[in-house]
């Protein structure tokens, strides 16, 4: 139950624009991004594999498989990928790689292991105690976080089967009840 309470709350904060600070990002570069993840179905190869595995782990621990597709299951890695391979500004790109190098350099810090051989739960104090590492690894895990909500909730999977997916909409009613869609948010 916790887990469907904080993927709501997730979900609002994403339909609200929660500022995602890559200007190079448009509505198109992600769309075209979702798209080819679902025409090739094929992992990139932009990241090494330690930054691969990194990533991966990274998603899996904000989003894993519960009652819904969690990130990686909806290919959220592979779209973070596309969209630092083809879109990103260098200043940005830099961003996402230090992001992941700070996880990777955190873990091996702490438990003397790679972040994605840890456990989930020590991924979780990992990356919970980023808190008190100072406002440029704040930053990084921030974005990387954002990267990942947003990879989540553009997909097509989430779209249909987590959110309410409606592909004509009629009139529009700002107001509307959340039970009228079983508790769920609208796709973005």
């Amino acid at each position: 139950m916790t887990n469907s309470i904080s993927r709501r709350a997730l979900i609002q904060r994403v339909i609200a624009g929660a500022g995602l600070g890559f200007a190079s990002l448009s509505s198109s570069n992600i769309a075209i991004a979702q798209e080819m993840i679902l025409a090739s179905n094929s992992q990139s190869d932009f990241f090494s594999t330690r930054q691969s595995k990194t990533l991966k782990s990274f998603c899996d621990c904000l989003l894993p498989t519960t009652d819904t597709p969690g990130a990686v299951d909806v290919g959220v890695p592979d779209f973070i990928a596309l969209l630092c391979q083809n879109y990103m500004q260098k200043h940005e790109l830099d961003l996402v790689l230090s992001a992941i190098r700070s996880i990777d350099e955190a873990s091996l810090l702490t438990f003397k292991k790679a972040f994605f051989e840890l456990s989930q739960t020590m991924q979780t104090k990992l990356l919970v105690d980023f808190k008190n590492q100072g406002k440029t690894k704040i930053k990084q895990i921030t974005k990387l976080r954002q990267l990942v909500l947003l990879g989540y909730f553009t997909s097509e999977k989430v779209g249909r089967e987590v959110t309410v997916y409606l592909p004509i909409p009629g009139e529009y009613d700002p107001c509307m009840p959340l039970n009228e869609n079983q508790g769920r948010a609208w796709t973005i």
